[in-house]
């Protein structure tokens, strides 16, 4: 469970450096992260079914959702195969203050 946690906040800011132009000043952790980035890039590897070992057939997010972790994701939404932009962004916000820590 904690490499799909450091992977997704890596992810994210290295997507979002690689989009953003270069800084003329020093930039804080929060604003060089890119939301479209997590959302298009991340958030599908949350989602992505396991093909082998523990946990196969269940994507990341069963676990990020039902258990105590440091990324708590919102929970889908029934019958749901991704979550809202809302959702998206407390995710985001989430992954966001855990990467500044």
């Amino acid at each position: 469970m904690r490499r799909c946690l450091l992977l997704s906040i890596n992810l994210a800011l290295l997507g979002s450096e690689a989009a953003a132009p270069a800084p003329q000043t020093q930039q804080s952790p929060s604003t060089a992260l890119s939301f479209e980035f997590y959302r298009t890039h991340v958030e599908p590897i949350f989602l992505k079914l396991r093909d082998a070992g523990q946990g196969a057939g269940r994507a990341c997010a069963s676990c990020y959702v039902s258990v105590a972790s440091r990324l708590r994701l919102q929970p889908l939404s029934p019958g749901a195969v991704a979550w809202t932009e809302e959702q998206s962004r407390q995710n985001f916000q989430l992954a966001a203050a855990l990467w500044q820590t």
